[in-house]
């Protein structure tokens, strides 16, 4: 079902498989593990550093770079063991080398896609330009995907990986997954978690006026949070008191919202017999009278995992769908 694809060969029957992928986390990541006699063995081409495509049922669900492989034996087989991250990793690992090392009146489209542009990767925008900004920096010795998505989040809006490797703005969850996720029906295991390591009491931004002489500052508080845990934010970029206060507004909803994880795992990789795999940035409904819900989330994680002992399993994890939100609509779901 599942197939490596590099230098025009196609393999496939690894005894071991797991894929992640996350609207978190722009690169992607597979492990394979194949078991074969030695003769087999010498004749794989896979090596590190080739570009690879991963696909399901003919879908191509990665594409990316080898990272590392590891051989060995002992008298019962022998191992291959494959690691690959999907071609948005190389702006996680590398620094952001840019001359000049400032820009004005630049689009945050353009911005990025000058920057990814070196690496063989294109930018997608679903949401125009995404604003433009009066001056932009690049901070000595940051990485690629730092800046960028410092750059994103300021304008509030989300940068993903897509499946060939390259970027896309979007809003998210517009699409919906029509196989509902059901207790009894195809839950295989579940867990919800609340947790309040990263919510506060009080939420203060801090940044440089665009006058560039003043200080902005807003505040916002959790009710929440009943003890007093203040975090102060600055700016990353010049901002009035409306946009300092609507920032620790978004921070406050978002934390919140984003403290809430589910976590639901099904049988097989399909969302049915005759259906596709699962994606991420879908809506789709979940109902467990056990854990107390009915109601749609956003699929925001997907794992794909089996191995020789065990059929397809596919863990997908789940956030409400309001912890998306972009940073100008926070004061609307302020209100609330």
């Amino acid at each position: 079902m599942l197939t490596l694809t590099t230098n025009g060969k196609v393999y496939t029957g690894f005894s071991t498989i797991d894929f992640f992928t996350s609207m978190n986390a722009v690169a992607s990541s597979c492990y394979l593990r194949f078991k074969m006699d030695s003769k087999l063995m010498s004749n794989i081409e896979i090596l590190k550093d080739h570009e690879v495509q991963i696909s399901i049922k003919n879908k191509k669900i990665l594409t990316g770079y080898v990272d590392a492989i590891e051989k060995e034996f002992n008298a019962e087989s022998n191992q291959m063991h494959i690691y690959i991250r999907s071609k948005q990793s190389d702006l996680v690992d590398c620094s952001l080398i840019s001359d000049p090392g400032e820009f004005k009146n630049q689009s945050l489209k353009e911005i990025i896609t000058k920057f990814v542009s070196p690496f063989g990767i294109s930018l997608i925008s679903e949401v125009g330009d995404g604003g433009v900004f009066d001056k932009w920096s690049v901070t000595p010795g940051e990485t690629v995907w730092e800046n960028i998505e410092k750059a994103t989040r300021i304008k509030g809006l989300l940068l993903v990986g897509d499946i060939n490797g390259n970027l896309k703005l979007i809003t998210p969850g517009k699409e919906q997954e029509k196989t509902q996720l059901i207790e009894n029906l195809n839950i295989v295991e579940a867990s919800q978690k609340s947790d309040n390591t990263r919510r506060y009491s009080n939420y203060i931004v801090k940044g440089q006026s665009p006058d560039l002489i003043t200080d902005a500052i807003g505040e916002t508080k959790d009710a929440s949070i009943k003890r007093y845990r203040p975090l102060l934010i600055f700016s990353e970029a010049p901002v009035n008191i409306s946009g300092a206060r609507k920032r620790a507004e978004w921070e406050n909803i978002i934390r919140a919202m984003r403290g809430e994880d589910l976590t639901i795992t099904v049988n097989d990789w399909l969302t049915s017999p005759d259906g596709s795999h699962w994606e991420t940035n879908k809506r789709t409904k979940v109902i467990s009278p056990t854990l107390g819900i009915k109601e749609e989330y956003l699929i925001t994680t997907i794992r794909y995992y089996s191995n020789e002992d065990r059929f397809p399993k596919t863990e997908i994890g789940l956030e409400r769908i309001d912890s998306f939100i972009p940073t100008n609509s926070v004061n609307e779901k302020a209100k609330r």
